[in-house]
């Protein structure tokens, strides 16, 4: 048996012991329900208010109320632990842009970029000391993933009446991915590589509606529904065991074998989402709101020939959450009623695609807005604390942290004549 070989089998022989999110080295890992700090902060899927009174920037169908044009971005950072591990791992990233322009408080667009999945992940095992011949070698391995898939927005609103509007949203996804299995001799990396291309497109449908409005109370629904147009697709590269002596993370003339082979694979349907969500706001007219959504979302492709870290995927997902949000105004004289205020709970139930196991995600929300200049500028952060398990599986728990700004303008206004 060569070298090579014998590192090819020690490289599935140890256990791990610290990890960024374990499922997001599922298949194409964990899918994003939201990407803004407003709606991160009342633990909501993006459907019902959060960013202002009657508006959420992932949903189109509410941007007719926007009083001002807005770019906004947002950066998340999350830590992770898994059960009965001594170590925390932290990851960051900047959670995409955003450009709205509401027309004639009537009409609305938007573009925006953003990612759509959480691929990032870093597994590592404890140090083993093997013997081989005379010598000891110490050994451990590692495990990286990270890339994934982005997708550009195009989204317009439309009114049905005065009271009920829709959204309508293209995605066209693009993107790569990078997975990486490590095996440490004595400080000398021997590395196996899989790069990973994307593309494909989606759309989804928005409504916005008042079922009841009194002197004390409005009570409004909302709905989504996402169906897949070109499933995600691609090819995958996928580099022969070497020996990483210069340590660059790629082969080069300074390694072993010095000429690596690479297998072209190509990808096909290996991410097609579907989903459907509703959401009920009541708002009781003294900017205090309270909500209760729900959204069923699944992955019709079904593919296991995509190559992860862990032959497996994600299938299926259900939410629910339920939560609180006080707006604050910016025309208020006090600064602490400038203030948006927010709490939810949610629960998710995942179903992986091997050996049907089952995970249940838990989490807790709060989140605050500061208003600021008289274009409606806002600055938002949230908190969120929850745990995924699974019976006989991984058990984790996270926070994450994001900070989000929206910068307010007023455009496609005419000139005043000169006196």
């Amino acid at each position: 048996m060569s070298f090579l070989r014998i590192i090819k089998l020690l490289l599935f022989l140890t256990g791990i012991i610290y990890s960024q999110s374990i499922y997001n080295s599922h298949g194409l890992g964990i899918m994003k329900s939201s990407f803004h700090s407003s709606s991160d902060g009342l633990g909501s899927i993006g459907l019902v208010p959060s960013f202002s009174s009657k508006v959420s920037l992932d949903n189109p169908s509410t941007w007719r109320h926007l009083n001002y044009s807005y770019i906004n971005s947002s950066y998340i950072s999350q830590a992770y632990e898994l059960k009965n591990s001594q170590s925390n791992s932290i990851s960051s990233q900047f959670n995409g842009i955003q450009f709205l322009i509401p027309i004639r408080s009537k009409y609305a667009l938007g573009l925006s970029v953003k990612p759509i999945n959480s691929h990032n992940t870093y597994l590592k095992t404890d140090t083993v000391r093997y013997q081989y011949f005379d010598d000891n070698i110490d050994s451990f391995k590692e495990f990286k993933s990270g890339g994934g898939i982005m997708a550009l927005n195009f989204a317009i609103s439309l009114p049905i009446n005065r009271k009920m509007n829709i959204g309508i949203a293209y995605d066209s996804f693009f993107g790569s991915s990078r997975n990486e299995k490590s095996i440490i001799l004595d400080g000398i990396y021997y590395r196996s590589l899989n790069i990973n291309t994307f593309k494909g497109s989606k759309y989804n449908m928005y409504f916005a509606g008042d079922l009841f409005e009194s002197n004390d109370l409005i009570v409004s629904l909302y709905s989504g529904i996402g169906k897949t147009l070109d499933p995600v697709s691609g090819n995958s590269y996928n580099f022969q065991l070497y020996e990483d002596s210069d340590r660059n993370f790629i082969p080069s003339s300074n390694d072993f074998p010095s000429n690596t082979d690479v297998d072209t694979v190509a990808l096909e349907k290996i991410y097609s989402p579907n989903d459907f969500s509703l959401a009920l706001n009541m708002d009781f007219k003294n900017s205090l709101n309270t909500y209760f959504e729900f959204q069923l979302w699944n992955d019709n492709a079904q593919n296991l020939n995509f190559i992860s870290l862990y032959n497996d995927q994600i299938l299926s997902n259900n939410h629910v959450g339920v939560g609180l949000i006080k707006f604050g105004s910016l025309e208020a004289k006090d600064w602490q009623d400038k203030i948006t205020m927010r709490f939810g709970l949610y629960r998710k139930n995942y179903k992986l695609s091997m050996g049907s196991k089952k995970v249940i995600e838990n989490g807790l929300s709060l989140g605050f807005g500061i208003k600021f200049s008289s274009t409606g500028n806002q600055l938002d952060f949230s908190f969120k604390n929850g745990s995924r398990s699974s019976i006989n599986y991984f058990n984790e728990s996270f926070n994450e942290m994001s900070i989000g700004i929206s910068i307010g303008d007023v455009w496609f206004l005419r000139r005043r004549a000169k006196q």
